[in-house]
């Protein structure tokens, strides 16, 4: 058994092997420089709109909206939903913070709920006893690229006249049931961020297939105007019509995007070649670590693999695979566990306890085209490594004790 390199072993890699990395080329940069180029570099140019229509395209939808971020989409969706009074919207806790943030931020109450232990998105199953006379809407999360139980959410949402705007930050490229996801609920946010599969850096959707909703957002994007109309032809001035706010990406931005959509299915399929690498190599450790489960009615892109160890030793398995040379990262913490959620919204530890254990045992490992099947043999070694030598937590817990103590 080799020593780890946390206590002095030779690391299995001599290098660093980031968790994650865009996949931006020559061609990325080549279409940003012509865009600065042609001077067209302005918000919502003819970069945006050819970008707008091979996502359009791609997901077989009616309208696409290009923003400055997933969360300015959200922002969109929630300013249209027009929450007032603390208005309830059920989100899952599992979640980043704009999911929530931007209910606040337009005047509702978000109320989270458990997580299923299989997919780890909302718990469908609790939607129902969850509605309130206060319960607007659901904002599904598709957490890590699989899909929510789109079906069961939208019976629940027409019976009950709830809207349904997904969080598909993660999830470009996934499909439910062989429909792409932006194509189920009223409204889909989707990012472009540096994390995501494809990138322009920074970026979202807003996407829809109703054409009301669709126009209520135009303006909305555009600081409130209508300046869309305008520059359609439809009329010959623009000018402040509701409450809206900057929220139009960059065509400079929109560049980069239109060469990443034309790669997005190359990125999709190495990322599941990737994830069906891992899991055949760590399948031996399975009665040691958790492997991911995507049995579900859709496929994922696999924007994430992550695997679950002991919570108590999350910890010492990420810094012991950083020793040997292998990115590894937690993810969220719990909104109900977040100092908003438990100062401001009065939410509790122990409330979700299948969200508190996911998010406090799973560890993200590299997924990323880019990696060779070297670095992929040297995952999975260094996950073997770790779980090999296992029984060194005890004595790094007590080296980390010594350390606070010292610097206390």
């Amino acid at each position: 058994m080799k020593r780890l390199a946390l206590f002095g072993g030779t690391p299995i890699r001599a290098d660093f092997l980031p968790y994650h990395k865009s996949w931006l080329e020559e061609d990325d940069l080549s279409s940003l420089l012509n865009a600065f180029r042609s001077g067209s570099i302005v918000g919502n140019g003819m970069y945006c709109k050819k970008a707008e229509k091979m996502l359009r395209d791609y997901l077989g939808v009616r309208f696409v909206l290009l923003t400055n971020s997933c969360t300015s989409a959200l922002e969109i969706a929630m300013m249209i939903a027009s929450l007032k009074d603390q208005q309830e919207v059920l989100l899952p806790s599992f979640t980043f913070s704009s999911s929530a943030n931007t209910i606040v931020r337009n005047g509702g109450k978000p109320v989270f709920l458990e997580i299923s232990p299989d997919t780890h998105n909302i718990d469908y199953s609790k939607i129902d006893e969850a509605i309130t006379p206060k319960t607007v809407g659901i904002v599904p999360v598709h957490y890590a690229g699989l899909p929510c139980e789109m079906d069961y959410i939208m019976k629940i949402a027409k019976e009950r006249k709830l809207f349904v705007i997904e969080d598909a930050a993660q999830a470009l490229g996934s499909k439910y049931k062989g429909q792409y996801i932006g194509n189920h609920g009223d409204i889909a946010c989707f990012s472009f961020h540096a994390t995501k599969n494809l990138t322009c850096g920074e970026g979202g959707a807003f996407v829809t297939n109703d054409e009301h909703i669709a126009k209520e957002a135009e303006i909305i994007r555009e600081k409130g105007t209508n300046r869309e109309a305008f520059l359609k032809g439809e009329i010959d001035k623009y000018t402040w019509v509701r409450t809206g706010s900057s929220f139009v990406l960059s065509d400079l931005l929109a560049a980069i995007l239109i060469t990443q959509l034309k790669k997005i299915d190359i990125i999709n399929r190495k990322r599941k070649e990737n994830a069906e690498f891992l899991n055949d190599r760590l399948y031996r450790l399975k009665d040691y670590i958790g492997l991911p489960d995507v049995t579900s009615n859709g496929s994922t892109n696999w924007h994430l693999y992550a695997v679950s160890v002991p919570s108590e030793k999350r910890e010492f398995y990420i810094k012991a695979l950083k020793a040997e040379g292998i990115g590894a990262a937690a993810h969220f913490v719990p909104l109900h566990l977040s100092t908003y959620g438990k100062d401001v919204l009065g939410y509790k530890e122990g409330m979700f306890p299948i969200t508190e254990h996911f998010a406090s045992s799973l560890i993200r490992l590299p997924i990323y085209p880019q990696l060779t099947e070297e670095d992929l043999e040297d995952i999975g070694h260094g996950v073997e490594k770790v779980v090999e030598n296992a029984d060194d937590f005890e004595n790094w817990s007590e080296k980390e004790a010594l350390k606070a103590k010292s610097v206390s």
